[in-house]
């Protein structure tokens, strides 16, 4: 996706919502007539992003990284593609 796309969007949202990437799955409990389907959303709020000029990269990390690798993106460690 491109920048220019997200702007957009988030142009057309309140300044003081939250962001959050989602995974949306369902479960199905029961057989057959019986069977219910339950939608379950795995939420993963944003914490950061990471930037690469290189590249022309832009990757947003999100509460569910873990620890000791938000602690070096904030405190501004550099990242490089492996080659």
């Amino acid at each position: 996706m491109k920048i220019k796309t997200m702007i957009k969007w988030f142009k057309e949202l309140p300044p003081d919502y939250e962001m959050c990437f989602s995974e949306y799955t369902s479960v199905i409990v029961g057989e057959d007539s019986t069977s219910e389907e339950y939608f379950v959303v795995l939420d993963m709020p944003i914490v950061g992003m990471l930037k690469n000029d290189d590249t022309k990269e832009v990757r947003f990390f999100t509460e569910q990284s873990e620890e000791r690798v938000i602690k070096q993106i904030e405190g501004g460690k550099k990242w490089r593609r492996l080659e």
